[in-house]
């Protein structure tokens, strides 16, 4: 017996091929272009930071604005360190005694700003310290410190047109 199928003697299996194919195809073309959007939206953003990265203090402008970013000296409620408190600060004393910043933005929760602060008056930094306790997105820091003629964070410090230099210690994981 033999059995009737329509579909293949109507050549719509062939037909089915070629649109998957062509479906196929055309995924890959969309990812390919996805994928190469990220990479050059990446390359955007690093871009903003080339010439802008100090590895030295010498490095740093003079009266240079520094923008302190908000973050937890420990993990949640251990006494373990996060690993970024402690280098930020030490930057920010290294570059304070060398003389080479006019103002401090501590940024941050209303609690990192007021403790950074602290720390860095008990460091022995002596440069006018405000605090932008409401620092919860590094954008609206910038947009604050810009206020107070402060130096921006990379891209998006580049973005609002304020001209700026990073410097900072290297990270140790924790």
């Amino acid at each position: 017996m033999q059995v009737d199928c329509p579909l293949a003697s109507a050549g719509v299996l062939a037909n089915l091929s070629g649109m998957l194919k062509a479906f196929f195809r055309g995924l890959k073309i969309t990812l390919l272009a996805l994928l190469g959007g990220l990479a050059l939206a990446n390359l955007w953003i690093w871009s903003a930071g080339w010439g802008r990265m100090a590895a030295r203090p010498e490095e740093v402008p003079a009266e240079a604005v520094v923008v302190l970013l908000g973050t937890n000296e420990f993990v949640g409620k251990t006494k373990e360190p996060t690993g970024t408190y402690r280098p930020r600060l030490e930057a920010v004393v290294q570059l304070c005694q060398q003389q080479k910043i006019s103002l401090v933005v501590a940024s941050g929760t209303p609690e990192q700003a007021k403790v950074m602060s602290q720390q860095l008056r008990a460091a022995g930094v002596t440069v006018p310290i405000e605090q932008d306790p409401y620092g919860w997105r590094t954008l609206d820091s910038v947009v604050r410190a810009q206020a107070q003629h402060a130096i921006a964070r990379l891209f998006l410090f580049h973005k609002v047109g304020i001209a700026y230099v990073h410097f900072g210690l290297p990270t140790t994981s924790v």
